[in-house]
């Protein structure tokens, strides 16, 4: 699974599971805004304060894995 393992420390070259994490992590935040938007038309016992703090840590783990696969590309270029 790590192809990477025995480079020295800063060797990175395959970026392909950092890729496939962004991405996944993409899918994610997509398929729970899509959750977020349904509970709040349908649940009223779900308030609009819970969803504006809940979307926010969607969105601060999106920028999570937007910050990890640049530093894997900026790592690759070394």
């Amino acid at each position: 699974m790590v192809d990477n393992i025995n480079q020295p420390y800063g060797s990175v070259k395959d970026i392909t599971n950092a890729s496939d994490a962004e991405h996944a992590v993409d899918i994610c935040r997509n398929e729970l805004r899509e959750e977020h938007i349904t509970r709040m038309e349908k649940d009223p016992d779900y308030s609009y304060q819970t969803g504006v703090f809940y979307m926010d840590i969607v969105a601060d783990l999106e920028k999570i894995g937007d910050f990890i696969i640049n530093i894997s590309q900026a790592k690759a270029r070394e």
